[in-house]
């Protein structure tokens, strides 16, 4: 963790050396700073950089710890409220005796809204059926490892089909795609052609996913984000500007 004073104010950050060709800063949704640097590239130069950036970085750092404050605390408990495609379900939790826990590891059935049968969607509601025998602790766990596995196994049918839609749209194709729940991006595209998206994806609108599969498969031709890079977001989706905000007004909303 490098150190930095402006004016009176520190900025902690971290620095991590690529072989991009210019300085990237990122503000986490954790109120991080991550810096991104050419390994060629001075420490002091760097610093420099960031001094002049030091306004623009205090400003979001204290927008993403104002918006944490903001952010429902997970609890898992009955009446939470969880999004899927932008609609939202309220957490039902169903005691049953006879359920047995390693129905957790089932794969779900086929449908429109996959279903475990432990944990399912019903009109408005999610439903999560419980040993009513377990322990608080235990319940808060089983709870929250049911939903997560439902949101995953959503997830992989649902993105995986939209990135294939767009693969052959933009005549690009990922060695693979992963999801995973992480909270420091949207999705992400390596140099090797691997396509990373977040979990937290499956909850928001479909056209907001749309955008974040064109943002990363467009760094199939661009690993920067270089004006070249928003040209070809740009050629495929017309509007991005407007998703691009969104995203940035509310994604902090959507997420475990």
């Amino acid at each position: 963790m490098k150190k930095l004073i402006y004016n009176g104010k520190e900025i902690a950050y971290v620095l991590k050396r690529t072989k991009r060709k210019t300085i990237g800063i990122t503000i986490t949704e954790e109120a991080k700073v991550l810096v991104n640097a050419p390994y060629n590239l001075k420490s002091d130069y760097i610093d420099k950089l960031l001094l002049k950036k030091a306004s623009w970085i205090l400003d979001k750092l204290e927008l993403m710890i104002n918006r944490n404050r903001r952010s429902t605390v997970r609890k898992y408990k009955e009446g939470e409220e969880f999004y899927l495609l932008s609609k939202k379900y309220t957490l039902k939790i169903i005691d049953n005796k006879y359920i047995d826990l390693n129905l957790l590891n089932n794969k779900l059935c086929e449908g429109k809204y996959k279903k475990h049968r432990s944990i399912y969607i019903e009109e408005n509601n999610l439903c999560v059926e419980i040993e009513n025998e377990l322990s608080i602790e235990d319940r808060v766990k089983y709870i929250e490892k049911s939903i997560k596995e439902f949101y995953l196994d959503f997830a992989l049918d649902y993105l995986k089909k939209r990135v294939k839609v767009f693969e052959n749209i933009m005549k690009v194709h990922p060695r693979s795609i992963r999801i995973k729940e992480v909270k420091s991006f949207w999705g992400s595209f390596s140099s090797k052609g691997n396509l990373s998206l977040n979990l937290n994806l499956i909850m928001m609108p479909e056209d907001i996913i749309d955008y974040i599969i064109v943002h990363e498969l467009s760094h199939y031709r661009h690993m920067d984000h270089s004006r070249e890079f928003w040209m070809e977001v740009g050629r495929f989706m017309k509007d991005y500007k407007i998703k691009r905000q969104w995203l940035k007004n509310n994604g902090y909303l959507y997420k475990f």
